[in-house]
């Protein structure tokens, strides 16, 4: 049994072999002193140590680690763990910036998509009040003024297709970034077993 003092409990994991409500009544937490829970520590250089802990009640004060069932892990052994999560937690924060990164891009390919929408849905009132006032006046267009209009239009469909373009390569990166955070749910499964 393990004297170190923890004024928190350290974040746990599921374990069913060693789970529920501490056998032995005499060990209570210091604050409450209420019967502790059996837990896994899953957090820095004590991750997969047991211990009994305060089951934190409703007024939200944590007593901590009542007592260490298993002895502090080896030097090396803690050294390594605290670089793995350290790795970990540096490649949280990377993919926490990635996907600020990707919301500020998508959203502003969003706008833009939205204000070539506009531009479009503009042009194509323009062009149908065009052939209304030439119906209206029982006039032709010419040859010049029609390619002009003509010419506007597929510059405006240019643009459009481009925005779309610039939308689905995005997509693929959100989609990429799914794919990133299902690995990362694999890890923590993989460090958790």
């Amino acid at each position: 049994m393990d004297l170190e003092q923890h004024w928190a409990n350290p974040d746990t994991t599921i374990d069913p072999s060693f789970c529920g409500r501490a056998a032995d009544a005499s060990i209570t937490c210091r604050l409450h002193l209420a019967p502790c829970m059996k837990y896994v520590a899953f957090e820095g250089k004590d991750t997969g140590r047991r211990f009994y802990g305060c089951v934190v009640p409703p007024d939200g004060i944590d007593c901590g680690v009542a007592q260490w069932v298993d002895a502090s892990w080896p030097s090396i052994l803690q050294r390594c763990l605290e670089k793995i999560w350290e790795m970990f937690r540096e490649e949280n924060h990377g993919r926490m910036i990635d996907h600020e990164k990707y919301k500020k891009e998508l959203d502003k390919v969003n706008k833009q998509l939205d204000t070539l929408g506009d531009q479009y849905s503009q042009l194509v009132e323009e062009v149908t009040k065009m052939f209304d006032w030439a119906d209206q006046n029982n006039r032709v267009m010419s040859d010049e003024e029609f390619k002009q209009k003509q010419m506007d239009v597929d510059k405006d469909m240019e643009k459009l297709a481009i925005s779309k373009e610039k939308q689905s390569t995005d997509f693929g990166k959100m989609k990429e970034m799914e794919k990133l955070a299902q690995e990362l749910k694999e890890m923590k499964c993989i460090l958790r077993s």
